[in-house]
C-alpha cells in the first residue's frame, strides 16, 4: 500500500507540492483523453440524450431527463 503524502498549508512549497500532486499529466495518458474528448463531442453533437446515456452507463443513475440532473438551489 502507497505511503499517504500529508501536506501542510504552512510549508513555505505548499503550492507547489499541491500543483504537483493535481497535475493532469500525472494520471493521464492519450487513452483518457481520447475517451473524454469523445464523450464532449458526442454531447455537443447529441446534447441531452448523450449526456443522459453517459449518466446512466458511468453513474449507474437511470436518469429519465436531463432535468432529473439538475441540482436544486
Amino acid at each position: 500500500m502507497p505511503d499517504i503524502r500529508q501536506l501542510s498549508t504552512a510549508d513555505s512549497d505548499f503550492q507547489t507540492q499541491l500543483d504537483a500532486l493535481l497535475a493532469w499529466e500525472s494520471v493521464s495518458d492519450t487513452a483518457v483523453n481520447d475517451t473524454v474528448n469523445q464523450i464532449i463531442e458526442a454531447i455537443r453533437g447529441r446534447g441531452d440524450a448523450a449526456l443522459l446515456e453517459f449518466t446512466n452507463r458511468f453513474d449507474g443513475w437511470q436518469a429519465g431527463s436531463a432535468a432529473e440532473l439538475r441540482i436544486p438551489l
